[in-house]
C-alpha cells in the first residue's frame, strides 16, 4: 500500500491535482519525490515535463530547463518538453508584467525591457520553429504593451504639466514622449 501511494505515477497524479489547485510548491514537492525514484521511459518523461511546468509556474525557469533538457536528451522531439522550453523563456517577462504595480514606473519598464530582450535573444538561439517564433512574437507584443503604457504616461504627464503651466515639467514630458516617436527610442535609451 505504501508503494502504491508513493509510486512515481501516484505522486504525479497528486502533483497534477496540486497544479489544478494552483499549489505549485506542493506539486513541485510531489514531482521531486517522483523523480528521485528515477522513472524512465514515457512515465519518466511525463513526470519531468510536469515538474518543468510546475517549476515554470513557480518562477523557477532555470530549474525547469534542466528537467526539460533531460527529457529532450532522451526524446529530442518530445513536444511537451519543447513547449516547456519555449515557455521557460516567455513566462518570466509576463510574470514580471502581471505582478508589477501599475502604472509602470520607468525602472520597472527598464527591467521589463531587459527581461524581454534577454529572453528573445535566448529564443533566437533555439530552432526557428513555430513554437519558438510564437514565443518571440508574444514577447515582442509584451514589449509593445509596455511601450504603449509608457507613451500614455508621457502624454498624461504632458497634459498635466501644460495645465499647470510648469515649463520644466512640460520640457521633461516632451522629452519622455519624444523617446517614443523613434520605435527603438525608449528601448535604446533605457538599455
Amino acid at each position: 500500500l505504501y508503494w502504491h501511494n508513493h509510486s512515481p505515477s501516484a505522486l504525479a497524479r497528486k502533483a497534477q491535482i496540486a497544479l489544478d489547485q494552483h499549489d505549485t510548491k506542493r506539486a513541485v514537492d510531489f514531482l521531486t519525490q517522483a523523480v528521485k525514484k528515477n522513472p524512465t521511459g514515457d512515465l519518466g518523461n511525463y513526470i519531468r515535463n510536469l515538474l518543468a511546468k510546475a517549476l515554470i509556474e513557480d518562477g523557477r525557469e532555470d530549474d525547469a530547463r534542466d528537467y526539460t533538457q533531460d527529457v529532450l536528451q532522451a526524446s529530442p522531439t518530445n513536444t511537451e518538453a519543447l513547449d516547456n522550453l519555449t515557455e521557460s523563456y516567455v513566462h518570466p517577462a509576463f510574470r514580471k508584467y502581471q505582478t508589477a504595480i501599475k502604472p509602470l514606473s520607468l525602472p520597472t519598464r527598464k527591467e521589463l525591457f531587459q527581461t524581454i530582450d534577454t529572453n528573445i535573444a535566448q529564443l533566437e538561439k533555439l530552432p526557428h520553429d513555430a513554437r519558438n517564433l510564437v514565443g518571440e512574437a508574444e514577447l515582442q507584443r509584451l514589449y509593445e504593451t509596455v511601450e504603449d503604457d509608457g507613451r500614455e504616461q508621457a502624454k498624461g504627464a504632458l497634459q498635466v504639466a501644460t495645465l499647470a503651466n510648469d515649463q520644466t515639467a512640460i520640457s521633461q514630458a516632451k522629452s519622455e514622449l519624444a523617446a517614443f516617436t523613434d520605435p527603438e527610442g525608449e528601448r535604446e535609451a533605457e538599455a
